[in-house]
């Protein structure tokens, strides 16, 4: 979740997440100023949990470390 996902070893990652995001992306993004609200920021960060659930497996380690960090 910390930094970009490596397509490398996620085959067909960007075939199914049209709009990638990490922490490190939503940190740069703050520290830049681009965010004009809470709410965008936020939604960055629904984002990589979206993500995550999207392309694992349910039931897998990734998959449900993505639903705890969701909550």
């Amino acid at each position: 979740f910390m930094l970009p996902v490596d397509v490398a070893f996620a085959p067909g990652y960007l075939d199914l997440v049209k709009h990638p995001m990490d922490l490190s992306t939503a940190a740069r993004k703050v520290a830049a100023g681009q965010y004009a609200t809470v709410a965008d920021f936020l939604a960055d960060i629904h984002q990589i949990w979206a993500n995550c659930l999207t392309y694992n497996q349910p039931g897998t380690p990734v998959y449900r470390q993505g639903q705890k960090m969701q909550q």
